[in-house]
């Protein structure tokens, strides 16, 4: 083979190799682009302590409603699904969270030694995704169970009273 020969082995070597780059970039982007539109509702809704543990607040800053949403009040970071049932405060049901912010009373009896308080969250977006935001803030997807499964809370289930919260005033 001549040098010519080679040159041009090599350039069509690297056309191909630049187009499998190309390609691979692009089907990476619009990977990406997806899992940011699937998760652009749920990264907008979260839930936290404040007062030093005294209430729960959950936000929906999405514009749209969440259902079936599952809020859990957790000491250490502990699993939600092992946080105390029938006590009150520690998990309220919600058929539906409208965007706002709105306040929940957190258990009673819960401070102790090296005990710090959180919140999880599980809710259901409006495209029927199901989410979980752990107590850390992790937003991770419950693939094949919803929040009332996941919970193994028993239907029908009774939905929590709303109340609105303005954190400015706080």
């Amino acid at each position: 083979m001549s040098s010519q020969d080679w040159a041009t082995w090599l350039e069509a070597f690297g056309t191909v190799g630049a187009f499998s780059v190309g390609f691979y970039e692009i089907i990476s982007r619009n990977r990406q682009d997806r899992r940011d539109r699937q998760r652009s509702q749920a990264s907008k809704i979260s839930a936290w302590t404040f007062r030093e543990g005294e209430a729960i607040v959950v936000s929906n800053k999405s514009g749209m409603p969440a259902y079936d949403t599952v809020v859990t009040f957790v000491v250490k970071d502990c699993d939600g699904r092992n946080s105390p049932k029938g006590q009150p405060g520690y998990r309220y049901t919600l058929r539906s969270l409208p965007p706002g912010d709105w306040q929940f009373p957190s258990p009673k009896g819960w401070r102790g030694m090296n005990a710090y308080p959180g919140v999880e969250l599980a809710f259901t977006d409006a495209s029927g995704r199901h989410w979980l935001r752990t107590s850390r803030g992790q937003l991770k997807t419950l693939k094949t169970v919803d929040p009332i499964k996941y919970y193994d809370i028993i239907l029908p289930y009774i939905s929590a009273r709303l109340k609105p919260i303005d954190l400015a005033a706080q």
